[in-house]
């Protein structure tokens, strides 16, 4: 039993996301992006949480620019030992660019969505 999954996706160069450190189905770590990646994990910030999610994101300290990271909430789950499982999904469409966003926009339209 896991306190939470995450959806991810395999991708050829995962440095430009949250990355996920696995052991078996469990994850060890929660990367963001990692200059070295542990693996082709992306995360697609599709997420099951437990509640202790909302005390943890008060405790985490800013990072560049002041930007607060959703990662470094979940990383001191993980350190208390809560477990975090993971499922690939291939049906996951990236829209990290201007252009994979114009892509998913035309394939919403094909689908009347």
């Amino acid at each position: 039993s896991s306190d939470g999954v995450f959806t991810v996706r395999e991708v050829e160069d995962p440095r430009r996301f949250g990355v996920l450190m696995v052991e078996g189905k469990k994850v060890v770590k929660f990367i963001e992006k990692p200059e070295v990646p542990p693996s082709k994990l992306a995360s697609f910030s599709v997420f099951v949480m437990p509640r202790e999610i909302f005390d943890a994101c008060t405790l985490v300290e800013p990072r560049h620019k002041g930007e607060y990271w959703l990662t470094d909430a979940i990383q001191l789950l993980i350190d208390k030992g809560m477990v975090f499982e993971y499922e690939v999904s291939n049906h996951i469409i990236d829209i990290g660019t201007h252009e994979q966003y114009a892509e998913a926009q035309e394939l919403a339209k094909k689908l009347g969505l």
